[in-house]
């Protein structure tokens, strides 16, 4: 898949209709990578073709519907979209006008993960990353990275075409590697995923294998990714195991989907929610952000309210009324100090309280 799902999603203006032409602006890049939204990410990297997905067809004049695939999804990751400044390392990145932190624990181990890219009125662009780890007497850069990937011209428009990628190595006794990955924006319609439809343009990335040896081209081959992005719901993302096929069913070797938090659905791969779940924030421990999922099987008032341990009222995220469907909350502890706090959900009858931990 990509080095980042992060820089790929983007958002398209207007709503759901029959229309002849979308274009993504920077403005629109900006929109969705506000300081302070979060975004979660669902992906299966082992389908290795056990399921498909009718990806339309190429043309810039038809609107297309395209229907997310049957597909269990067995890693997800939470990222929130904070400025350069906020993450202290800007000074590695002097270039990025934005970035976003995913944020993991293990075996008493934490690590942020930072993300910078960079967005002009003609391009997005992937800076780098930089990986930070604390914990258990330790506290060290642990990886840090540095380049500047072009992920996408702007304005994006239908029939538009760029080079993202090209690189070329020696790889001894006369061989040599050229890699090189073209995007082209060649379809436009609907897509449905998560239970929820937006519009979308899709973009088909090609990426071109040639191997040579003493001057003489020995070997090529092609890989193909399918993209979705939409305006509301996030992006969604397939590598497909043929070169060959461009329109219709095909087989899907990955799969990445992204949505915004707040964005409805996340029930069709699992049927109809029947029941209430209030499920544990992630990342967990946080700081300062994290997202806090829950699952309504009908639709009501809704009051999502945080606590301190005790018992005083530090937050309300939600109080109102919500749809049915599944739910998911940003929460910005930054005004509050570490510690254990209480979070519950209340939604007609169901009522459930869990505890998640803010460390600084």
């Amino acid at each position: 898949m990509k080095r980042s799902y992060l820089f790929f999603l983007l958002m398209l203006t207007g709503t759901i209709h029959i229309y002849s032409q979308i274009s993504i602006t920077q403005q629109d890049v900006e929109n969705i990578l506000e300081a302070g939204t979060s975004w979660i990410n669902y992906s299966n990297s082992e389908v290795n073709g056990s399921s498909s997905m009718d990806i339309g067809i190429t043309s810039n004049s038809v609107t297309q519907n395209w229907q997310e695939p049957l597909v269990t999804y067995t890693d997800t990751l939470v990222s929130i979209n904070l400025p350069p400044s906020a993450t202290g390392y800007q000074s590695y990145f002097p270039a990025a006008t934005h970035s976003q932190r995913i944020t993991m624990t293990m075996d008493g181990y934490t690590s942020d993960h930072y993300s910078f890219l960079q967005v002009t009125a003609d391009e997005v662009r992937d800076l780098g990353f930089l990986q930070h780890v604390y914990g258990n007497g330790i506290d060290t850069i642990f990886a840090l990275e540095q380049y500047s990937d072009l992920t996408f011209k702007l304005p994006l428009l239908i029939n538009s075409s760029f080079e993202t990628y090209y690189d070329s190595s020696d790889g001894g006794f006369g061989i040599y590697n050229v890699e090189q990955v073209i995007k082209t924006c060649d379809a436009f319609g609907n897509i449905t995923f998560f239970g929820n439809t937006d519009q979308a343009l899709r973009i088909t990335s090609s990426t071109a294998h040639r191997v040579y040896q003493d001057g003489n081209l020995i070997n090529f081959w092609y890989q193909r990714e399918y993209e979705w992005l939409t305006k509301s719901i996030g992006f969604f993302d397939i590598d497909v195991d043929t070169s060959s096929i461009l329109s219709g069913n095909v087989p899907i070797q990955e799969i990445d989907v992204t949505v915004f938090s707040g964005a409805t659905g996340i029930n069709n791969q699992n049927g109809p929610i029947n029941t209430f779940t209030l499920e544990q924030n992630y990342p967990n421990p946080f700081n300062p952000s994290t997202v806090i999922s829950y699952q309504l099987p009908v639709s009501g008032f809704v009051s999502l309210k945080v606590y301190d341990v005790l018992g005083n009222e530090v937050a309300t995220l939600v109080n109102g009324e919500q749809n049915s469907g599944s739910h998911s909350i940003n929460f910005n502890a930054a005004q509050l100090s570490s510690g254990v706090y209480i979070y519950r959900l209340n939604a007609g009858k169901f009522s459930e309280t869990k505890s998640m931990i803010l460390i600084r």
